[in-house]
């Protein structure tokens, strides 16, 4: 969702880790990156947030 120069970006990060025994560690963690329009059109994040679900 945007709002002129300022973007929120709702976003699910995963991290799946496997085991030299075959099983595997899964993460999974919500979270949300706000991004702002620099001045060349590029954006960039200037706040985030993680937590658990």
């Amino acid at each position: 969702m945007a709002f002129g120069d300022v973007a929120v970006v709702r976003l699910v990060w995963t991290l799946t880790i496997k085991e030299k025994d075959g099983g595997e560690i899964k993460s999974v963690e919500p979270g949300m990156d706000v991004f702002q329009r620099q001045a060349d059109g590029s954006w960039k994040i200037v706040r985030y947030m993680a937590y658990e679900e």
